[in-house]
């Protein structure tokens, strides 16, 4: 069961939802089979407290493994914190890029003024409106960026590291778009 936690935990960082999902189902799945044996662990520290003469090489052998036992539980939990920040950076990853193409698409088409009153108007009621949504999209951009930090002080294994950085790069990206699209609305 360790070494299988190794390799689960050692695995590339899921890089979007669907892959995400399925290393959950691989997470639940040996969560599962651990708990199957909690049975087998209570019995041999129950037939360790009927043994009438307990050896120090015994008790030292059966702490050896509560210690694994724990570790083994502690790791996994700490797997399963951080795929819960990964699952709040790629969802918001995806969303947030959804939505900062939408108002992207909003601004371009509204790149020429119109030189009568009326118009005017209606061009400053469209960016105010895109300004509101701005403004009520900012606690998802947050959202994304606190998980993802989060994740990084976490702490991953060596080996997941490029997929942590690749992961922080995109959110980057995410954020100077969205630094323009906010300087955008401003200036006009």
């Amino acid at each position: 069961m360790a070494r299988e936690l190794d390799q689960i935990i050692l695995a590339p960082l899921a890089r979007d939802l669907d892959s995400l999902e399925h290393v959950q189902e691989i997470r639940k799945d040996y969560e599962r089979r651990l708990k199957q044996l909690d049975p087998e662990i209570e019995h041999l520290q129950n037939t360790f407290r009927n043994i009438p003469l307990k050896t120090p090489a015994l008790k030292k052998s059966l702490d050896n493994l509560l210690e694994l036992w724990n570790e083994l539980h502690t790791q996994s939990d700490l797997h399963k914190d951080r795929l819960k920040l990964l699952d709040m950076s790629l969802m918001g990853l995806e969303e947030n890029e959804n939505f900062i193409s939408e108002i992207e698409s909003k601004l371009a088409a509204n790149t020429a003024l119109p030189s009568f009153v009326e118009g005017l108007q209606t061009v400053y009621n469209q960016l105010t409106d895109i300004q509101e949504q701005i403004t009520q999209h900012q606690p998802q951009i947050d959202k994304m960026n606190d998980a993802a930090d989060q994740l990084g002080r976490m702490g991953v294994p060596t080996k997941v590291l490029a997929d942590l950085k690749s992961l922080h790069t995109n959110i980057g990206r995410l954020n100077t778009r969205w630094v323009t699209i906010c300087n955008t609305i401003a200036e006009r």
